[in-house]
């Protein structure tokens, strides 16, 4: 059985409605204070974990400066983010944290806008549904707008496995449709991968199913312009079809070997949505 039809396989034992509880203070809690949330709080979904603050606390969060300039990028490696400007940290680098969930290089957290890196749920201007494939994801659900011309098929179904939304929670699930299905190229990779598009802002988003059915969907591009620029790129430098056949096996083997696509036989040979997920050091499994 294909990877694309073991996952199929997965999606079709879920439940099309998403897991969403009656009461969503039952789920958040404050990250400062404590206390459960109320109608209206921010958030913010990170990767297997969320933040999430009262309107009133968000003042109060007291960061803590994290000196690694000791350390080489061997013993830290630069893999920590900066929630604002997204400059990876690590080995050599100063940069301040809360609680080990939001982590802001020294620029952005001098700047003081930390909640411009923050979503502000509001049950009073927008329909949230509440997913609990692994730990709860907030996302909007409100109706669909559309401004992109084109017929794209949905993506709604999947979203009760959604474990990470790179995306402001605020912009609509609904607003997602699928732009390039995933397709199975047999590499022996457990993870499916495609992208999406934004009807309304006509963003283009890369997503991965892993091999229990989690969901990822995460930034790719801000336009189909740029993506069909990058594609374009990415089409000049792979072989031909009977080529890659040839050397099928020595590419499987080198990808599984912790190969990335820095090595010109996966750049040259994978699938076009696997190729951009592991050139951006994209995740592929969220257990």
């Amino acid at each position: 059985m294909s990877t694309a039809e073991k996952n199929e396989e997965i999606l079709e034992d879920l439940t099309n409605e998403p897991d969403v509880s009656d009461n969503e203070e039952e789920l958040f809690y404050c990250d400062v204070c404590g206390d459960n949330v109320s109608k209206k709080w921010y958030h913010k979904a990170l990767n297997g974990d969320c933040f999430d603050c009262c309107v009133d606390c968000v003042g109060n969060i007291k960061f803590e400066q994290i000196d690694r300039t000791s350390y080489s990028t061997d013993d830290k490696p630069v893999i920590w983010p900066c929630l604002s400007c997204k400059k990876k940290m690590g080995g050599g680098h100063k940069w301040y944290t809360f609680d080990t969930k939001l982590d802001l290089c020294l620029e952005c957290h001098d700047s003081g806008k930390i909640t411009e890196c923050l979503d502000l749920v509001d049950y009073s201007v927008h329909k949230y549904t509440i997913i609990e494939r692994s730990h709860p994801l907030i996302v909007c659900c409100d109706a669909s707008e559309k401004n992109i011309e084109g017929e794209y098929e949905s993506f709604g179904d999947y979203i009760d496995s959604l474990v990470y939304y790179e995306y402001n929670c605020n912009e609509s699930i609904n607003n997602w449709k699928i732009f390039v299905a995933d397709r199975d190229d047999d590499w022996g990779y457990p993870a499916s991968c495609g992208f999406l598009i934004n009807i309304k802002g006509g963003q283009i988003a890369s997503y991965v199913i892993d091999d229990h059915g989690r969901i990822s969907i995460d930034k790719a591009y801000e336009n189909i312009q740029e993506y069909q620029s990058d594609f374009e790129t990415w089409q000049k430098n792979r072989l031909p079809d009977d080529e890659i056949n040839k050397i099928k096996n020595s590419v499987k083997e080198c990808f599984h070997n912790g190969g990335t696509c820095e090595d010109d036989l996966i750049c040259q040979c994978v699938d076009f949505p696997i190729y951009f997920r592991v050139n951006k050091g994209l995740d592929m499994y969220y257990g």
